[in-house]
C-alpha cells in the first residue's frame, strides 16, 4: 500500500494552518508585492492629489490591483475632496429662512 502526505492524516494535520489551509496554498500573487505596495505608496505619498488612472498608467498594472492595494494594503479611502464653498453663520441662517419660506 503506498503512503504519503496525501494519505497520512497525522502528517497532513500537522501540516495545515489555524485556518484550516495548507501553507503556501492558492494562486501567488504577482502584482501585490512589496515592491509595487512600496511604489503605489510613495507616489501617493508624494502627491496625495494623483489619480489611480494616473498611477495604472505609469507603473503598468491593471486598474483593479492598483485600487485594491490602496484599499486592503494602504489602508486609503476611495474618494477625492472636493472644494466647497465656507458656510458663515450669515450663510446658514440665511438657508434655514428660505426653506421656512417655501413651506
Amino acid at each position: 500500500m503506498a503512503t504519503g502526505p496525501y494519505l497520512n492524516p497525522i502528517y497532513s494535520r500537522s501540516q495545515i494552518d489555524n485556518d484550516g489551509r495548507r501553507p503556501e496554498s492558492g494562486r501567488k500573487c504577482i502584482v501585490n508585492t512589496a515592491r509595487n505596495r512600496k511604489a503605489i505608496e510613495k507616489r501617493i505619498q508624494r502627491n496625495p492629489r494623483v489619480s489611480m488612472r494616473q498611477i495604472v498608467r505609469d507603473m503598468g498594472i491593471s486598474d483593479r490591483s492598483v485600487r485594491r492595494i490602496a484599499k486592503t494594503e494602504l489602508g486609503l479611502k476611495p474618494y477625492k475632496l472636493q472644494k466647497s464653498e465656507l458656510l458663515t453663520e450669515k450663510k446658514t441662517k440665511s438657508y434655514g429662512s428660505e426653506d421656512a419660506e417655501n413651506f
